[in-house]
């Protein structure tokens, strides 16, 4: 048989596979039933309610997950998502590694709250479990893009202000953000920020924020770093601390800071 004749075969028969696969994975039913397979993983690994409405699967190993919803111990909303797609190099997991190449994240909305001071909050389930495994798994992913994001902080017996940032009831609506999240585990936080921007339901805006973090158990480190907000600009070309990951705050930790800054008293009139 001539070789030229082999690559045809080669060739008709990829395409069969890659069509029938797509064909498989884009079935209302077998989307339906991979829906409930997802929501029952998900609900297993965070021991609490997960709903999704539709799960579908890309080539190559992408996934893309509509409507999906996370609800806190008490059975209220604690995350909800109009879409969550990515993409993963499943060759890692073996090495249990997880390498995700894209992240993309449409309306999240993000509800935390406590009923008062040293109250459990509704995700302390949530940190206790990342505390708690055993074998952790290391994470990164090249892009992380969110969308028009939103999150709510609420401590329930606290009184409300009007215009003033209050730290008691946070609210951070049209959140956009470009990440790339070289390292993620549970010593060490390593993140390059491309975009963020969100605005804070006191008035206050951020209109800009880039630059790379740098996190260790004991310390963080900043470099490159610019907020910007309608009228000013903050540089910080360095900035240490003597706080990490598992640092124990008390107050402001010791920092070593080399800033140049431009304000406007109009874009701070919230604090």
């Amino acid at each position: 048989m001539k070789a030229g004749k082999i690559v045809h075969i080669l060739l008709a028969v990829s395409v069969i596979v890659y069509l029938t696969g797509h064909i498989l994975l884009n079935n209302r039913k077998i989307q339906q039933e991979a829906a409930v397979h997802a929501v029952g993983i998900a609900s297993a690994a965070l021991g609490t309610d997960v709903n999704a409405g539709r799960v579908q699967f890309t080539y190559p190993f992408g996934i893309t997950i509509d409507d999906l919803t996370v609800y806190d111990l008490q059975g209220d909303t604690l995350a909800h998502a109009a879409s969550l797609s990515l993409r993963l190099k499943p060759a890692k997991l073996l090495k249990k590694k997880l390498s995700i190449t894209s992240i993309r994240i449409n309306s999240p909305s993000i509800r935390l709250y406590t009923d008062s001071v040293g109250a459990e909050p509704n995700y302390a389930f949530l940190t206790a479990l990342a505390g708690n495994s055993d074998e952790p798994m290391s994470f990164r992913a090249n892009s992380v893009l969110i969308r028009n994001g939103s999150v709510r902080y609420d401590r329930r017996d606290a009184e409300w202000t009007d215009s003033i940032f209050n730290p008691n009831h946070i609210g951070v609506s049209g959140l956009t953000a470009n990440l790339s999240l070289k390292s993620v585990s549970q010593d060490s936080i390593a993140v390059i920020v491309r975009k963020f921007t969100f605005a804070e339901q006191s008035g206050f805006r951020l209109t800009r924020a880039k630059g790379t973090v740098n996190m260790g158990t004991d310390y963080t480190d900043l470099s490159g770093f610019t907020f910007s907000t309608p009228s000013g600009e903050f540089k910080a070309t360095r900035l240490t601390a003597d706080a990490g990951v598992k640092s124990a705050l008390n107050g402001l930790p010791d920092m070593d800071i080399d800033i140049k800054a431009t304000l406007t008293g109009s874009d701070y009139m919230a604090f």
